[in-house]
């Protein structure tokens, strides 16, 4: 018989699934008030089980390393995309940037948005480094800087 998860245990399992989290994405996610992720991540940085860090706009999360976190896959981590087209497409780009096109592995990158089946994967694509753009993610250069 397998144990239901609690609400603090799923928003866990997602911090250390998607390290630099903000609050968002897990109320996102998990399909919870933002409130009330806020309040459970507060509770599982004070536990000791994530790590709470401010960048220069909001908290982000990531758990402690050997916390103990259920070791369980939520229904948000299961990717719904199409992830041979994925790694296609991100193989694609890497050749693109290796030969010094920024903006075409720039573009790939972007089709990848398309090609995401969940907000997870959004995330995860946006944190990547934008090619030729010295260190900036995505998500950085949509909030403008």
């Amino acid at each position: 018989m397998t144990k239901t998860l609690t609400q603090k245990e799923q928003v866990a399992v997602f911090v250390r699934y998607q390290p630099n989290c903000a609050v968002g994405d897990v109320s996102e996610a998990l399909d919870i008030a933002g409130g009330t992720a806020g309040r459970l991540l507060r509770e599982l940085s004070d536990e000791g089980v994530i790590i709470r860090l401010r960048d220069s706009v909001q908290y982000t999360y990531r758990a402690v390393p050997h916390a103990d976190i259920p070791d369980v896959i939520l229904p948000c981590m299961v990717e719904k995309s199409d992830p041979v087209r994925m790694q296609a497409a991100e193989q694609k780009a890497k050749e693109l940037e290796e030969r010094g096109l920024w903006r075409r592995a720039a573009a790939v990158y972007s089709d990848m948005f398309g090609i995401a089946g969940n907000s997870v994967e959004v995330a995860r694509i946006a944190k990547w480094p934008v090619p030729g753009g010295d260190g900036l993610t995505y998500a950085e250069t949509k909030n403008g800087q």
